[in-house]
């Protein structure tokens, strides 16, 4: 049982036709350049976007810590029957 999945993989990239492929790595470019606009012009403070990171990550680690919990518990459950 595997719970953890990639959400982009290489190989659903390489699935691709060529005309897509480029329209991603356009949009992805577009994309990463208004971020860093954004940035410049003072739209978004780089202090909260390192705020909101770290809450973020300690979100990550407190789900995946409470999933490890969960397969364990399963486990010793399936062990037990």
């Amino acid at each position: 049982m595997e719970r953890h999945k990639k959400l982009l993989d290489v190989s659903q990239f390489k699935d691709l036709s060529v005309g897509s492929m480029v329209f991603c790595v356009v949009l992805l470019v577009i994309m990463t350049g208004l971020a860093q606009l954004r940035l410049r012009t003072g739209a978004v403070k780089k202090e909260d976007l390192l705020a909101k990171r770290e809450r973020i990550a300690a979100a990550a680690l407190a789900a995946t810590a409470a999933e490890e919990a969960e397969e364990l518990w399963e486990a010793k459950a399936a062990k037990a029957v």
